[in-house]
């Protein structure tokens, strides 16, 4: 927000990259732009897929929609929703 400085002024280069991203601070806190896809409310064109860290995963799972998109080959099987064909089986992680 303005009345706060853009976050004393760290929001500053990412306002400017992209103005039309509508994603809460939240979304795209620091966790933007750190070479992992979240999956939250910055994985979108208006947002450069969170600064770029979701454009691999988003080629290899186009269909694949959930939130919390950094489980998905994290090492360990999550199960539920990321235990499916549309994303590798949480990208590997559980055997089928």
């Amino acid at each position: 927000m303005e009345d706060c400085g853009f976050d004393g002024g760290d929001c500053l280069e990412f306002n400017k990259k992209y103005p039309d991203c509508r994603a809460t601070v939240s979304d795209r806190g620091a966790r933007v732009g750190d070479g992992m896809c979240h999956g939250l409310g910055a994985n979108v064109e208006e947002c450069g897929y969170e600064d770029g860290d979701c454009v691999k995963f988003n080629q290899k799972y186009p269909d694949f929609k959930v939130h919390e998109l950094f489980r998905i080959g994290n090492g360990r099987c999550d199960g539920g929703a990321y235990n499916v064909e549309e994303c590798g089986f949480d990208g590997g992680d559980c055997s089928n």
